[in-house]
């Protein structure tokens, strides 16, 4: 697009860090600037650094590796839905979010505030809250285990009736070994309306038993 109009602008929204994009960029938005490279400097979670994307009047957005680490994702991706009708984003995928792709105490990337599965054309998202180490690949044994059907009849014997726990939740059915190395990761582009949904619109449940079916089911279509 860019090769058949030299008036065709492109804008990466948060690659400041690993500048990939140079040779098609027009320009940066970031907290820092790069060395030779125009760069729009200012907080993508507030308002005015978007004031000015909309007055420079950009055509092709680029947000990878950026959604899953800031506090406010919602607003940013609406922001983009506003300004953009077409578009590139990327970042890691929900199998590499919940394996142990960085160490073996935690599971995913431990300053990653998001969780994302792009299903039926809309990408979806989920706080991630430290609950989701429950669903370590490391406890899946144990989770089969634990929502079988023999186990939960016998666990009726000695549990109160009505009470829920985390073993009837079970495991992550949808999560695929093969899709949780590091390499993976969930990109696409997008033409027309950017759609997106918060998972629960943003609410945590009342239940760390809610939360958890939210990871296992909300989760479990898409990419």
């Amino acid at each position: 697009m860019k090769a058949a109009n030299s008036g065709w602008k492109v804008l990466d929204i948060g690659g400041a860090y690993c500048p990939w994009t140079a040779e098609v960029a027009d320009a940066f938005v970031d907290l820092f600037p790069i060395d030779g490279h125009d760069v729009l400097i200012g907080d993508i979670n507030e308002e005015p650094i978007w004031e000015e994307i909309s007055q420079r009047h950009f055509d092709f957005c680029i947000c990878s590796h950026t959604l899953e680490d800031v506090r406010n994702s919602p607003f940013i991706l609406a922001r983009i839905r506003e300004l953009f009708r077409i578009g590139y984003i990327a970042m890691p995928n929900k199998h590499v979010e919940f394996s142990h792709v960085e160490s073996k105490h935690w599971i995913g990337y431990a300053h990653h505030r998001w969780v994302y599965t792009l299903a039926e054309h809309e990408l979806r998202m989920i706080a991630k809250f430290p609950l989701t180490s429950f669903f370590s690949p490391r406890r899946r044994p144990i989770g089969r285990l634990t929502a079988s059907r023999p186990f939960q009849a016998i666990k009726k014997l000695w549990t109160r009736p009505g009470r829920i726990g985390l073993s009837d939740i079970g495991y992550l059915p949808w999560w695929r070994p093969d899709l949780a190395e590091r390499s993976n990761e969930l990109a696409f582009i997008w033409a027309g309306d950017l759609r997106f949904k918060v998972i629960n619109n943003d609410y945590a449940s009342d239940s760390i038993q809610e939360l958890a079916r939210l990871y296992r089911d909300e989760l479990a279509e898409g990419l």
